[in-house]
């Protein structure tokens, strides 16, 4: 009996087992996460809303609004998002790359034990992209996508590809993503997230969106070659941004894009980074990324890349790509012709100049006969610059030069002064400057050769 005891005792845990702590509201894990259809965030709160039976609304106000600290989301003391229809239509910035972004991927976060929900955002990229044009203001979706999705029995779901503006196609089914409601009566365009939003379904009348409006056949769209080519990169580029988004393990700077570029202008034309943009026909604002502290506007940067040959996600990461390099002729820039400065010839002409009888030229007038800058002749000859223009000073032609140009520059004054001083003592300062103002006059065109 003794034995037995014994043997139970050693059965029983002597540590006790840490109860595990479980999340508020369910892990629902996102779609498709880590690829190029990557599901949006606004998509990600209808779905959690789905999950536990209630609309966006009530999760929202009941669940995320207690846990934002700041007041990004708040007006007057109120959530934006209970003010109606006016405060949801801004639900796009959702998806972005702003504060309130990160404001509502910590509470959904927090909320969820969740840590990888602002991959489902433009979060990873807000320190290169732009908020200017990222995000389309409404919904948008390919209704071929929905339908396969339904018959397959697949989660229905917005990817985060179809919310940014730059993307206009459906590059499986090649057709033109669509903006409203295929029910004739109601054919509403539809915000990003609305209070009652419903993945597949409109959120105004709910009607199913993935059939096409009437009128339209389920063939796909005729594009043209070029089109479609730049259409279809587009989406690729965009995807790989996407899918990129969680393996990587620091956030892409402004800096390191801005250094690739000018890899790229040494490489093709000279270090010359206007050259470079004009080569490949950029919009002029790309310039700016240089001279302003600002981010970079996403089709502009798909633009260049293009042009370049270049993966967007490769200039972001700081890479090189020489397929890029290859593809275009480097610019052969026109070196810069010196002239030869000859000393001798000049100190021969100069002391000739300074000996010779008579009025003396200005040494700007001596420059200009040279075919040099008066500084380039100052630099090498200083002492003879100064004697030549003491003696053009003393000449006749210097105290005539002085008295023209004060008297034009008097009588402007004087002719501002006219109601103030009469006419004979006008024209008795017109007639005969004073000593003092020829010798100011001097000074400065001394200063003024000299400097």
């Amino acid at each position: 009996m003794h034995e037995q005891q014994e043997i139970l005792y050693e059965l029983w845990p002597e540590e006790q087992v840490e109860k595990k702590s479980h999340s508020r509201l369910y892990s629902l894990e996102p779609v498709r996460m880590g690829s190029p259809m990557v599901e949006s965030l606004t998509s990600y709160i209808v779905r959690l809303a789905e999950a536990h039976s209630v609309y966006p609304r009530a999760l929202i106000l009941h669940e995320i609004v207690p846990l934002l600290k700041l007041l990004s989301l708040h007006q007057n003391g109120h959530f934006v998002y209970d003010c109606g229809e006016v405060s949801w239509k801004d639900s796009c910035i959702l998806n972005g790359r702003t504060t309130q972004t990160g404001d509502m991927v910590q509470a959904l976060e927090q909320l969820t034990s969740r840590h990888d929900l602002h991959f489902l955002t433009m979060l990873p990229w807000q320190f290169v992209l732009s908020s200017r044009k990222l995000l389309r203001r409404t919904r948008a979706w390919c209704p071929l996508c929905y339908q396969e999705w339904r018959n397959k029995n697949q989660t229905l779901y917005e990817p985060l590809l179809w919310s940014l503006e730059v993307i206009n196609v459906c590059h499986r089914h090649r057709l033109r993503l669509q903006t409203r409601c295929p029910n004739s009566k109601c054919n509403q365009v539809q915000l990003p997230l609305s209070q009652h939003a419903q993945s597949g379904y409109c959120s105004r009348c709910n009607s199913w969106l993935g059939s096409l409006p009437q009128g339209e056949a389920g063939e796909s769209l005729a594009f043209e070659d070029n089109e479609w080519a730049w259409q279809l990169w587009i989406v690729h580029s965009v995807g790989d941004l996407l899918s990129a988004a969680p393996a990587l393990t620091d956030a892409p700077q402004r800096e390191r894009i801005l250094f690739t570029i000018d890899i790229y202008a040494e490489k093709l034309t000279r270090g010359q980074r206007v050259t470079l943009f004009h080569q490949l026909e950029c919009n002029s604002s790309i310039e700016n990324w240089f001279y302003k502290t600002q981010t970079l506007q996403l089709s502009h940067l798909l633009h260049f890349c293009f042009r370049l040959g270049a993966s967007p996600l490769q200039l972001l990461l700081g890479n090189i790509e020489e397929a890029a390099v290859e593809k275009h002729t480097p610019v052969d820039m026109p070196t810069k012709r010196y002239w030869k400065f000859d000393e001798e010839r000049i100190q021969q002409m100069l002391e000739a100049i300074l000996k010779s009888e008579g009025s003396s030229p200005s040494m700007e007038e001596v420059a200009r006969q040279l075919g040099y800058k008066y500084r380039q002749i100052y630099k090498r000859f200083p002492e003879l610059c100064r004697a030549i223009s003491a003696k053009y000073m003393a000449s006749p032609i210097f105290t005539k030069t002085v008295q023209v140009t004060l008297g034009v520059t008097r009588s402007i004054t004087i002719q501002q002064q006219c109601r103030r001083f009469d006419s004979e003592r006008v024209l008795q300062a017109l007639e005969s400057p004073s000593q003092s103002d020829i010798k100011k006059l001097k000074r400065q065109k001394e200063c003024r050769e000299f400097s």
